[in-house]
């Protein structure tokens, strides 16, 4: 039998072993889905504070930004601004930052 999405997770957490944000929902998602019997989405839904990052959701929820032309020259600045000081920076300036 293969493993439900969150399973080893959970299993992780049991043993005690430390779990990253993404595995903690993962295993909390595992639980409250009924462990071994559901992989079906989510029936907490948008209930839950968990329910966009769940494995189950079947939507996948995603932020849809739309951002002013304005915002966009500012972050294509941004973006040159920092390429352009990546390729400025020699072997001698790197060494002084560490």
């Amino acid at each position: 039998m293969s493993q439900l999405k969150g399973q080893k997770e959970y299993q992780k957490y049991k043993n005690g072993e430390a779990l990253s944000y993404k595995e903690a929902i993962l295993a909390q998602c595992y639980v409250c889905n009924g462990q071994e019997d559901s992989a079906e989405d989510c029936q907490a839904g948008e209930s839950c504070p968990l329910y966009p990052f769940q494995p189950y959701n079947s939507s996948q929820h995603k932020k849809n930004i739309e951002y002013s032309e304005k915002q966009r020259a500012e972050f294509r600045a941004r973006m040159a601004r920092a390429r352009q000081g990546k390729n400025n920076m020699t072997v001698s300036s790197i060494s002084r930052k560490i």
